[in-house]
């Protein structure tokens, strides 16, 4: 009799949680992986006139776009040389305009870095502040930036003010949440169409009310999750949320500083966990986002049981 209680109850907590759980720590682990492939490239020597002798050497060349080659290609003007920039196995990244303040340790800048795949990118400003960083080659003695196996090409668009270039990379090259992603809500939107057809279904069979009522509970989690009183522990989970964000933020910061050149290589789940537990840095960002997790799944109880206690009449 309790059948449909526990189907809603795992469809919710696979399409409401589960799911979106899986796709934003994909999305973290994707912008994770760009900070740490930025933050080692930015020790790499500039790109100058006659300086790349060989195939393969890392470079970082600041320029203006000059001219469209072929469909997959950029020419970028620097200083004393230009560049091409291959497109055809990397993404162009377009950084977000400068704020009237420093972005340095501020959240809000969180998510001003955008990936774009290279055919959704249809036109150009000649003259846009340019930035690349990788492997470069070379034809017929120009060089070329292209992305190589296991070493990602960084090319990004700017608006080219101020001298913090890379300090605003950094703290936008990350979601500000990365559970409300796209994807969440494409999950969320097949999570409430299945429950939808089960609760459909249900309704026309003889169950108890009381059952029926425990069965149409989990299918609305999500809007438990934002009703008062509940809301009120999702809020301080939010701030707490934000806290977590800022830290991060300037833990990329203080490496940027440090002028760290970290390896940039796919860690196993056991080195990830044996860093977080030896870092006091990483440990209170870890703890602060579990309780902002908990403060979730507080909310959602709380109201839950609530909305069980007045439909029982207390």
């Amino acid at each position: 009799m309790l059948f449909p209680v526990y189907a809603i109850l795992v469809v919710a907590l696979v399409f409401y949680l589960i799911l979106p759980g899986i796709f934003a720590l994909a999305s973290g682990a994707a912008w994770s992986r760009f900070r740490l492939r930025f933050l080692s490239l930015w020790t790499a020597p500039l790109l100058r006139h006659g300086s790349a002798r060989k195939a393969g050497e890392s470079f970082r060349f600041f320029g203006r776009i000059e001219a469209l080659e072929g469909r997959n290609r950029l020419w970028i003007r620097g200083e004393t040389t230009s560049a091409l920039v291959d497109f055809s196995r990397s993404p162009l990244y377009v950084l977000a305009p400068k704020p009237e303040e420093s972005p340095r340790g501020r959240v809000d800048e969180a998510g001003g870095l955008e990936r774009l795949r290279w055919t959704r990118v249809h036109s150009f400003s000649e003259g846009t502040a340019f930035f690349a960083c990788g492997s470069v080659s070379l034809e017929d003695g120009r060089p070329v930036f292209m992305e190589s196996p296991g070493q990602p090409l960084i090319a990004i668009s700017w608006d080219g003010e101020g001298e913090d270039f890379p300090l605003r990379v950094l703290a936008a090259a990350r979601s500000k949440n990365e559970f409300f992603n796209p994807s969440t809500f494409v999950v969320w939107s097949i999570g409430i169409g299945i429950l939808s057809l089960i609760l459909l279904y249900y309704t026309k069979r003889s169950l108890l009310p009381t059952l029926r009522f425990l069965a149409a509970l989990p299918a609305f989690m999500p809007l438990l999750a934002i009703l008062p009183p509940g809301g009120i522990i999702l809020y301080l989970g939010g701030l707490g949320w934000r806290r977590c964000l800022g830290m991060r933020m300037r833990r990329d910061l203080a490496l940027l500083d440090e002028g760290a050149q970290l390896p940039v290589r796919k860690q196993a789940y056991g080195a990830i966990l044996k860093r977080l537990l030896s870092s006091p840095t990483d440990r209170r960002i870890a703890g602060m986002a579990g309780l902002s997790l908990l403060a979730v799944l507080a909310a959602i109880l709380l109201n839950a049981v609530l909305a069980f206690m007045l439909y029982r009449g207390f």
